[in-house]
């Protein structure tokens, strides 16, 4: 079992006093050391700055209908991350006046001379900073913070101008739209035609209704004649007729011929049938009420059913072309009633899409404007969820240099080493 170690303590203990006067003069030094590195350091003065994370009381909102947003506040590690930024911590350096900022970084100032640190409250953050005159310490620390406050304010509450910037220009975009969309309706009224063409159609379909009615008169008086005609199947060819019937188709006449020969004026339907279809035939009847006198049945003369029945075939072949010269109109009216409609259908769509269209854009100008309004209002960091809770002022008392924690740390250092390094040396000479 040669190699296993045997200690002794008391030979530990005999060699440790044996060299006692070197150990006490090892620690001495280290000690002397750590108070002459602790008195030596420059005096440094502190100060701080608290930052406050909360959410604004109010929040300006001029159009419900649009909600203004207020997005979470940020945590307190997100400011800390925000003050170590470069752009802020370089603006800080461009401010540190000091012997030592020739041979000293922006990234080396940043690890030894601030400090952001996030409070056990998660709506707290401290900043530091550590400078050779209470002043500049005051002076740094409150810039930091209030560039900090500016940046987190920015990012998370959008409190800078940009996003002014950006509405005043949807703003003139919303305004050029609704000033187009105002000089194409004013177009579209300037010759709107819609009031002009619903009386040429309400005049149209009053002819029209005119017209089918004469037509429905003459198919009625036809199938009357026809059924007057049937009466008298009976009878032979050349048996006379009774004056009863004679004088009943003298009324069917008399009827039939005081309301189709009274047509509507000749300038109505001349000027919009014609203008619609040249080629149609215009009935030029005349505008005067007929007035018959019936016969007495004595004064009537004699006929034979087969000249009656002539009599009554001429007379509806008449009306019946009577009715086609009808239908032709009809047609014609219809073709042009069609075409109106169709006008008035395109017209009237046209401008309910540019009204429709001018509305929006009013409205998309007037919420727009709204809104610009309302950014200009709350453009202040006032309105932001972060917040300088307290500027720092100059302190009174530079930092402690810990001359006597660092002292008895480097007693304890140098007994601690001493003590090894004797104890080493024994056993590497077998003296233990």
């Amino acid at each position: 079992m040669d190699d296993v170690i045997e200690i002794d303590p008391r030979k530990i203990i005999e060699n440790l006093l044996k060299n006692w006067r070197w150990i006490a003069l090892l620690t001495l030094l280290i000690g002397l050391a750590a108070f002459a590195f602790s008195i030596l350091q420059p005096r440094r003065y502190s100060a701080k700055v608290t930052i406050a994370v909360s959410r604004p009381r109010y929040i300006l909102n001029l159009d419900n209908q649009y909600q203004t947003v207020n997005n979470p506040p940020p945590t307190n590690k997100a400011i800390v991350s925000l003050a170590y930024g470069d752009e802020i911590i370089q603006m800080i350096y461009q401010l540190w006046e000091s012997p030592k900022k020739a041979t000293t970084s922006w990234q080396e100032f940043r690890e030894g001379y601030l400090e952001a640190k996030a409070d056990a409250d998660p709506s707290i953050v401290t900043l530091t900073v550590r400078a050779e005159t209470p002043l500049q310490a005051a002076q740094m620390v409150n810039v930091w913070a209030q560039k900090t406050v500016q940046s987190a304010n920015r990012v998370f509450s959008g409190t800078d101008g940009l996003q002014v910037q950006l509405i005043n220009a949807q703003l003139e975009t919303a305004r050029r739209n609704l000033q187009q969309a105002q000089d194409e309706l004013s177009s579209f009224e300037s010759r709107n035609q819609i009031s002009i063409l619903n009386n040429r159609l309400s005049s149209l379909l009053t002819l029209q209704a005119d017209w089918l009615r004469k037509q429905r008169l003459i198919e009625d008086a036809a199938r009357d004649a026809d059924g007057l005609v049937a009466q008298l199947d009976s009878l032979a060819q050349d048996a006379l007729v009774e004056s009863a019937a004679q004088i009943n188709f003298m009324v069917l006449q008399m009827k039939v011929y005081a309301d189709v020969n009274s047509s509507a004026p000749p300038s109505t339907t001349g000027s919009s049938l014609t203008s619609h279809n040249p080629a149609a035939t215009v009935l030029n009847l005349p505008t005067t009420p007929l007035q018959f006198q019936l016969p007495a049945p004595s004064a009537l003369p004699a006929l034979t059913k087969a000249d009656f029945v002539r009599q009554v075939r001429s007379w509806t072949e008449d009306m019946q072309s009577k009715a086609a010269q009808i239908q032709e109109q009809l047609d014609a009216i219809t073709a042009e009633v069609y075409d109106l409609q169709q006008q008035i259908r395109d017209q009237t769509n046209e401008q309910e899409r540019l009204l429709a269209n001018y509305e929006s854009m009013q409205e998309v100008y007037t919420t727009v404007l709204t809104k610009s309004e309302e950014a200009k209002l709350t453009n202040d960091d006032l309105f932001g969820n972060v917040q300088i809770g307290s500027l720092a002022g100059e302190p009174s008392k530079p930092d402690s240099r810990n001359t006597i924690r660092n002292t008895a740390i480097g007693l304890v250092a140098g007994f601690v080493l001493a003590c090894g390094f004797f104890l080493a040396r024994g056993w590497w000479k077998n003296e233990l």
